[in-house]
């Protein structure tokens, strides 16, 4: 589903993929930050750079507000996870 809405935007899929494995890892690392705590600082910066990408995108391409709306979220939320 994810790859249809990246299509419609023309969203380079090869980029989305290498960004999808960063948040894989990015997502890891705040997990991890449960023992680590610079893990999840640095995790949580990470996941919120790579939304950033994404909600830029957003943007450019016009997408409704509900999109660009939660990708602000998600930013938000990884802020929060990364400080807290």
């Amino acid at each position: 589903m994810h790859l249809k809405r990246f299509a419609e935007v023309k969203f380079p899929l090869q980029l989305a993929r290498i960004s999808a494995v960063i948040e894989l890892f990015a997502v890891a690392a705040v997990i991890a930050g449960l023992w680590v705590p610079v893990a999840r600082l640095i995790g949580g910066i990470v996941l919120a750079a790579a939304f950033v990408l994404l909600l830029g995108w957003a943007i450019h391409a016009k997408r409704p507000a509900g999109d660009i709306l939660g990708l602000g979220f998600f930013i938000a939320c990884a802020l929060i996870v990364a400080l807290y």
